[in-house]
């Protein structure tokens, strides 16, 4: 199965996390480059902004060939309850060149598992997750891979 990992990441958290995760799998990776800056404190405020209103945003083209995967592994920070505008824009854009659909989500707090976002995800591409995995910044940061192992290697069994 041919797996592409597909990421958004204001700080780096996601990034990492993506890393790992394609690491494992020997899944391609791409980076959902916004065209808007959204560093700072004031590019805080406007995604925060944006994302309660549940607004879009322009992306770059990825270089990849959605068509070609079998399998593509969205993951996207939590911003104030959602995936990140730039991952839902993905979404949206490109749901139609979507075969499979998994997801896995980076956030702040340990206890919450986020199952809203996902179904916002999936709402957004109009399909459901096959696998889902949710992430607290704490476990990206410390390297903690088991959970990031065990959902990649899970997607490989697929």
């Amino acid at each position: 199965m041919k797996i592409l990992v597909v990421y958004y990441s204001r700080s780096g958290v996601t990034k990492l996390a993506a890393q790992t995760i394609s690491k494992t799998i020997g899944a391609d990776l791409e980076e959902i480059i916004d065209t808007q800056s959204r560093s700072g404190a004031v590019g805080f405020i406007k995604s925060c902004y944006q994302v309660v209103l549940n607004q879009l945003t322009r992306i770059q083209e990825l270089k990849a060939d959605l068509a070609q995967y079998d399998l593509v592994v969205v993951g996207s920070p939590v911003w104030a309850g959602k995936p990140a505008t730039p991952v839902t824009s993905f979404l949206k854009k490109y749901q139609s060149s979507i075969k499979s659909l998994a997801v896995f989500l980076t956030h702040g707090d340990k206890t919450n598992s986020y199952a809203g976002v996902v179904e916002f995800m999936e709402q957004a591409a109009g399909k459901k997750s096959v696998k889902t995995l949710s992430l607290s910044t704490d476990d990206v940061k410390k390297a903690n891979d088991y959970n990031m192992n065990t959902f990649a290697n899970e997607l490989n069994k697929l």
